[in-house]
């Protein structure tokens, strides 16, 4: 599952839809956000937010190499 840091003033569904591109090869349809937790309150600040797109369009192959995918 591809995430990484939001940056300045960046939109969350925007970073999840550009990091599912960079690390699975995808583009994803119109993102809708499933979840968010703080998985650690209190320890850390980490805050993570999970998306669902109902459908996805093959772009090429991962840029990063995190993940594979299959077409």
């Amino acid at each position: 599952m591809p995430g990484d840091r939001l940056g300045e003033g960046e939109d969350p569904a925007v970073a999840a839809a550009r990091e599912f591109g960079e690390g699975a090869g995808w583009r994803p349809g119109p993102m809708r956000r499933l979840l968010a937790v703080d998985p650690m309150p209190g320890i850390s600040t980490s805050h993570h937010r999970v998306y669902w797109a109902d459908s996805a369009e093959h772009v090429g192959h991962p840029e990063d190499g995190t993940c594979s995918s299959t077409s």
